[in-house]
């Protein structure tokens, strides 16, 4: 009898034992595979949502740019990545951008001269007169010294993937027109919040005033500033005309516009994925520096409608020799190796 009974207990066991390695089996059979990782593309449900930002109107190449960017990863992606854009400074200014790509609260941006306040590497680009043309600032920016300042941000939580472009900047005034550098002297001129663009207005002799873009409108109107520099793009998309008498074409900066994205984001997604974002970007890049380069003399002729009276006869030379000093003075902070890095 207590045979039979040990014999009974045993195959009472060994049925439980084997009950539980079917249902750990069964179990681990029903489970999905872990996010992130090697079995990530067995699970076609998975969708990611990139929001990208910019402080720049609706009508602007930013947007038309940032449209066609979506249009290629939606589809390349076929739907897996969702791009949502937020144009208008929707989503704060330019730094704010910055630290939201950082933060990944907001995964892309389009940022246009304020990468130099958190890398002084990138105040090369916001030297005057540092690019003859477009053309020369292109094959720059898409060289040896556009990866190398990406590459500077890679420890800062930021993955820079294209540069694309605002297009050279332009002085507007109330009341008087800029043709020499003498013209500034006194004038409150608005500059973004960037130390070069400063530096460059206030050795011109003009009062350099830092104001968000946001605001700039109603500053010009309530005459807080006597003018403001920008691309002919963002002049006539913001409606400067309607609070500015004067578009003096100085073309003092080129204006690159840096295409970045969370690094956070970029890395938790899957390879294909990544590649397509890659590609996406330079597509969209050359779309976009396209769309600047064939609407940029429609915008003088558009500004020139809505009654502004266009200087076009700028002495360059006076502008360039007046502003080496600029140049000089940041030498040192942008470091000896990227000024190497520039091809005239």
């Amino acid at each position: 009898m207590k045979k039979f009974l040990l014999g009974s207990v045993a195959i009472s066991l060994l049925g439980t034992v084997l009950g539980c390695s079917s249902d750990t089996k069964l179990a681990a059979q029903q489970q999905p595979a872990q996010a992130g990782s090697a079995a990530t593309p067995s699970a076609p449900d998975k969708t990611y949502t990139i929001k990208l930002g910019h402080v720049l109107a609706e009508t602007h190449p930013y947007q038309i740019g940032a449209e066609k960017w979506k249009e290629l990863i939606e589809e390349k992606s076929n739907g897996k990545i969702k791009v949502e854009l937020y144009h208008s400074s929707q989503l704060g200014g330019e730094r704010q951008l910055q630290e939201g790509v950082q933060a990944n609260t907001v995964q892309a941006a389009l940022i246009g001269s304020t990468l130099g306040m958190l890398e002084p590497a990138f105040l090369i680009n916001d030297l005057p007169f540092v690019y003859e043309n477009a053309e020369v600032a292109r094959k720059n920016l898409d060289g040896e010294l556009g990866t190398k300042l990406f590459s500077l941000l890679d420890d800062k939580g930021i993955k820079g993937l294209a540069w694309w472009e605002q297009g050279y900047r332009n002085v507007t005034t109330t009341d008087k027109p800029v043709r020499k550098p003498e013209d500034l002297q006194g004038l409150k001129i608005r500059v973004p919040e960037i130390e070069t663009y400063i530096d460059t207005f206030n050795t011109l002799g003009a009062n350099a005033v830092t104001i968000p873009f946001a605001e700039l409108f109603s500053a010009m109107e309530q005459g807080i500033v006597d003018g403001q520099e920008n691309p002919v793009a963002q002049i006539f998309t913001s409606a400067f005309y309607e609070v500015q008498k004067y578009v003096s074409l100085t073309e003092h900066f080129y204006g690159p516009a840096a295409l970045i994205i969370s690094q956070k984001f970029y890395n938790n997604l899957p390879e294909d994925l990544q590649k397509i974002i890659d590609e996406a970007s330079i597509e969209a890049r050359d779309y976009q520096r396209q769309v600047v380069t064939d609407q940029s003399d429609q915008y003088v002729a558009d500004l020139k409608a809505k009654g502004m009276t266009v200087i076009d006869d700028v002495d360059k030379v006076a502008f360039r020799e007046a502003t080496k000093s600029v140049h000089e003075k940041y030498a040192s902070k942008i470091g000896q190796d990227i000024l190497d890095l520039v091809k005239h």
